[in-house]
Order: structure tokens, then C-alpha cells, then sequence
């Protein structure tokens, strides 16, 4: 005879919550891990880069990665100047005020931006923060245009970096490097010609070697 047909969905069995729950906390689990290793990937690939970077231009390199709508500083490379900047690693600065920020917020979706925009006060942290929303996203429009962004006194009073994004073999934003010294130092001439430039080639190089491919 003919097997007897499954039983109505309503009556299948349903594996325990238990179960369920098991299975859940391991996808979390595993959705974590590939983060964390990602992150693994580019800080490895980054360090050295950042190093020459900082013996090229002469003041101090950050890599940074947005987390919860922030900028967190996962390592740097220190300047050899009598006068230089401290370590930011392991602190969190808003995204709107910095430049890694900055190109994140860029790089963002319409939605996500918009969404960005109505949850985060811009508060005024210098004199020359941004916090008129329209004109920090024209503002964004340019540092997506131009592949750089630059923090003018806006997070730190008498502090000017600059900051690169680097993409993954997507052409995903996944993390921005910074080169940042003080005002006095970084004037328009010494910008223009050595820290822009000079940042914009080492995220270059480190979006290459994490698998990117600009058409």
C-alpha cells in the first residue's frame, strides 16, 4: 500500500526550543567570527602599510573601523616628531566629526544614512564641528568624490587628519586609515602634497591586497 501521507503542518513535530535556540546562538556565533576575522584580515594587512605611510608623511597613522555608528581605533603607528599625537586605539569618536568617519558616512545607503541622521545629534565638540546636517551632507557628496576626508580642528581642537577609505574584494567600506598632526604642522602645502596623496595611495594599496578591484 501507498505510504500514509505527512501529517497536517499544524501536527508536524517541531524540534525543541532548546534546539532552536542552539541553532540561533551558533549563526550569531558564526556571523561574529567571520567579522572578527575580517578584521583580523585587515589590521594584518594594514600595519605595514601604515608604517610606511607614517615614515613618509612624518606624523602618526590610525586604521579604524565603524562600530555602532561610531569610529573605533583598532591600532596606529606612532610618529617619530618631538611633537606628535597620542594613541587614539581602543577610543571611539562620533563618525559625523572625523574623517574615517566621514568617508563611512559617505560610503553609506541613502536609508541608512537618513536613518544615521535622525538618531545621532550633531553636537559641537570645537568651534569647527559640523553640526548643520545639510551641510555635512553636502560635505559628504565632496569626500565621496575626491576619496578622502579631512577633520579640520572639528573632533580636536589644534588637530587636522586626513583619512582614506579601504574596500574589501566587494567593493565594500570596511575600514579607513587616517594620518592626523598638529594644525601648526599641517598646513595647505604640506596637504596637498604629501598627506593626501600619500594616504590615499596606502589605502589604495590596502583595499588591493584585501582582494578590491576598481573597474
Amino acid at each position: 500500500p501507498p505510504p500514509p501521507p505527512p501529517p497536517p503542518q499544524s501536527m508536524q513535530r517541531r524540534p525543541p526550543r532548546s534546539t532552536q535556540v542552539a541553532g540561533r546562538r551558533q549563526r550569531q556565533m558564526c556571523i561574529r567570527d567571520r567579522v572578527y576575522i575580517k578584521q583580523v584580515d585587515v589590521h594584518k594587512v594594514s600595519m605595514p602599510i601604515l608604517e610606511n605611510l607614517t615614515s613618509t608623511c612624518q606624523e602618526v597613522s590610525h586604521l579604524g573601523i565603524l562600530d555602532e555608528m561610531q569610529v573605533l581605533y583598532l591600532d596606529w603607528v606612532e610618529s617619530s616628531q618631538t611633537v606628535s599625537l597620542p594613541s587614539m586605539t581602543g577610543m571611539k569618536l562620533p563618525a559625523y566629526c572625523t574623517g574615517n568617519g566621514k568617508n563611512f558616512l559617505a560610503y553609506m545607503d541613502a536609508e541608512t544614512l537618513s536613518s544615521y541622521f535622525k538618531s545621532t545629534p550633531l553636537i559641537q565638540h570645537t568651534a569647527n564641528t559640523i553640526t548643520d546636517p545639510e551641510l555635512l551632507k553636502e560635505q559628504l557628496k565632496q569626500v565621496r568624490k575626491q576619496g578622502y576626508a579631512c577633520d579640520f580642528e572639528e573632533s580636536h581642537q589644534d588637530v587636522i587628519s586626513v583619512s582614506a577609505p579601504v574596500f574589501d574584494e566587494k567593493g565594500k567600506m570596511v575600514a579607513g586609515i587616517s594620518v592626523a598632526g598638529p594644525a601648526f604642522r599641517m598646513n595647505n602645502d604640506v596637504l596637498q602634497k604629501i598627506i593626501i596623496p600619500e594616504t590615499k595611495k596606502a589605502a589604495g594599496q590596502i583595499s588591493i591586497r584585501l582582494g578590491y578591484y576598481k573597474n
